[in-house]
């Protein structure tokens, strides 16, 4: 059985310590247990109940147009 997940797909910000790497560039942001956790995450422009990356980035394209790279994983602080 597989676990679902509600994936936070929108644009990365910077913080103090580190500089936005592309602005304009959408990615998964993460993923919570619920959606309105998954929603307050910053930058967050939609989320995505689905059960891995590659399938919220499908998700993603289906409705928005996103072009999400979903073997990517940046791995930083919030």
């Amino acid at each position: 059985m597989a676990t679902y997940r509600w994936y936070s797909v929108g644009q990365r910000y910077a913080t103090q310590s580190q500089p936005a790497p592309d602005s304009d560039k959408i990615v998964i942001l993460g993923w919570s247990r619920d959606r309105l956790r998954a929603m307050r995450v910053k930058g967050t422009i939609e989320a995505y109940y689905a059960s891995s990356r590659r399938m919220a980035a499908r998700m993603a394209k289906a409705d928005r147009g996103f072009e999400i790279e979903w073997r990517k994983f940046d791995v930083r602080s919030r």
